[in-house]
């Protein structure tokens, strides 16, 4: 730094030129930063150029980057963003307590729906066991009914049998009777012819006989 100001220390730092010439430069450096800056604000705020001076134009310039770069409007949009951020963090961690709630729910009534359909199944197949049962206890019933309407037929049958038997036989017994009847009038008409008995009993007899004979009928 002992060297600083001297036209070789200069000559060393910048070449062939001079100190006027490095003391120059930074403010076309500066400048032309200026410019940089002016293009970026120009395409941001649209701003029209030729209807500017040079001085205005670089004020607005300069003064547009200390906006756009100083320290309070930085904290600002990232307290925008924080605040944007947080919300949509809350906005996501709601939806995803809904969306949870909404699975515990489903999951219930899966398993409730589940349920009731082992309960229906099991129900199902109680049903169709007995609904077997029933069957073979229908057809069994079947069965049985129609044995007991053969042997009611055949009673049927055998009753008829017996009653025309009876009949014949009542048949036979009311001929005998009857023979007899005729033979006891016959014996009694001997009887009269010999003298043993009134003929007025005789004619009763006879009355009776075909009384007796009549009723047999």
């Amino acid at each position: 730094m002992n060297n600083f100001g001297k036209p070789n220390f200069y000559s060393t730092c910048a070449g062939k030129n001079t100190g006027e010439d490095i003391l120059q430069r930074p403010h076309k450096r500066s400048f032309n930063s200026y410019e940089g800056n002016m293009e970026i604000v120009q395409q941001m705020y649209k701003i029209d150029a030729p209807k500017l001076s040079g001085q205005h134009y670089l004020q607005s310039a300069a003064s547009s980057v200390h906006e756009e770069w100083s320290f309070p409007s930085a904290s600002i949009v990232g307290n925008a963003d924080l605040q944007k951020a947080e919300k949509k963090r809350k906005t996501y961690k709601a939806y995803r307590e809904r969306c949870k709630m909404k699975k515990e729910q489903m999951m219930q009534k899966l398993e409730t729906v589940r349920k009731e359909n082992e309960d229906l199944k099991t129900e199902n197949q109680c049903l169709k066991e007995r609904n077997v049962f029933l069957n073979q206890s229908l057809l069994s019933q079947t069965n049985e009914l129609n044995e007991i309407k053969y042997q009611l037929d055949d009673l049927r049958n055998k009753n008829e049998m017996q009653n025309t038997l009876v009949q014949t036989l009542s048949h036979r017994l009311w001929i005998k009777a009857r023979d007899k009847c005729i033979q006891n009038a016959l014996w009694r008409c001997q009887l009269i012819k010999c003298g043993s008995f009134d003929p007025l009993d005789l004619t009763r007899f006879v009355e009776h006989v075909e009384k007796c004979i009549y009723l047999k009928t």
